[in-house]
């Protein structure tokens, strides 16, 4: 059965993460998208919990840009070791979406 952790203003980054762990099973997975500015808290968190990174993505708005969004995938009693992903560019130009978006929404071009 999967779980959403519902994040609301009253629970912290810490919370979220210890609570991931809780859901788990040993070997479970879980995603997170959050805001690169809080990438190391993340790892930090995920690390000293117990939920090893094992694959990250930024998420840059356009080319030319610095990312803004990461995702980043844990697995409960992984062993170390991370895999980064290429970057995932949004836009090609203003309120034109680049290929790789309208195939992960499975919209049309």
């Amino acid at each position: 059965k999967d779980e959403l952790i519902e994040v609301t203003k009253d629970r912290t980054l810490e919370d979220i993460i210890i609570q991931t762990k809780k859901l788990l099973k040993q070997g479970g997975s879980f995603f997170m998208v959050h805001r690169t500015y809080r990438l190391a808290e993340v790892m930090y968190l995920m690390v000293r919990e117990g939920l090893e990174p094992k694959r990250i993505r930024m998420v840059h708005p356009y080319v030319n840009k610095e990312p803004n969004i990461f995702l980043i995938e844990g697995l409960k009693g992984g062993k170390p070791r991370i895999q980064v992903e290429p970057p995932l560019i949004v836009y090609k130009e203003p309120n034109v979406y680049q290929d790789e978006i309208y195939d992960i929404y499975g919209m049309e071009r």
